[in-house]
């Protein structure tokens, strides 16, 4: 492995996943989704790493065109990101118990939108009614 933080990300799940089947069982304290960054998106390692947060999806940032100027092409776009986004969400959601699917929570990487942009993707998640973040403390 080029990074080892990455290797060492797979090995622990690969040891709980086939050495403690029973940690598979255990229910989880929140499931994050995350909007923005890039293909791999290496803070969700990190915050993964250091909370019982379990991840989801994951949407990076060049699913997300930044130029939003009113136009027919941009409500075209925008109906694909909300479509995008609602796909990402039902999986998540999917993954969990029944009981556990309102433990979503979606992060938004405020870097990787221009403001225009990022509004569109928070008023997206709003009106999916979805818990959702721009601060990464909100995970623990």
């Amino acid at each position: 492995w080029i990074r080892e933080d990455a290797g060492m990300c797979w090995a622990h799940t690969i040891e709980n996943a086939l050495i403690h089947p029973e940690r598979a069982e255990k229910k989880t304290s929140q499931m994050m989704m995350c909007v923005g960054g890039g293909h791999y998106v290496p803070f969700v390692n990190d915050i993964v790493s250091a909370t019982e947060v379990t991840p989801g999806h994951m949407l990076p940032s060049y699913l997300f065109p930044d130029s939003i100027d009113g136009s027919e092409q941009d409500h075209k776009s925008i109906l694909e990101w909300k479509h995008t986004i609602s796909e990402a969400l039902q999986a998540t959601r999917a993954a969990l118990a029944e009981e556990d699917r309102n433990k979503v929570k979606v992060y938004v990487d405020k870097k990787s939108f221009k403001s225009k942009a990022r509004a569109k993707v928070l008023e997206i998640l709003k009106g999916l009614d979805v818990e959702h973040t721009m601060n990464k403390k909100d995970f623990k």
